[in-house]
């Protein structure tokens, strides 16, 4: 196997008050993201390159996008879309 460096980013935090996780929220999981979580703002890194995941709203937009903020219960800012890398 090689070493890309990028194996090194761990397990994370995905620890917020909201009930869903940053992964039930933007349809991603942890092999996909790093989740780096302080209180209820989480830094997004994707885990195949270190580089912030593309945040894709319903209507097909995307923008390169690294916080996300759980503002409680289970909403979130962006309050829609997906996270993919």
């Amino acid at each position: 196997m090689f070493d890309d460096g990028f194996d090194d980013l761990g397990a994370g935090n995905a620890k917020t008050r909201c009930y869903n996780t940053i992964y039930e929220q933007y349809g991603t999981s942890a092999d996909i993201v790093h989740a780096d979580c302080t209180g209820n703002a989480c830094k997004l890194t994707c885990r195949n390159n270190g580089q912030p995941p593309v945040h894709i709203w319903p209507d097909g937009t995307q923008s390169e996008r690294s916080k996300f903020i759980c503002r409680g219960k289970t909403f979130w800012t962006p309050a829609r879309g997906t996270v993919g890398c």
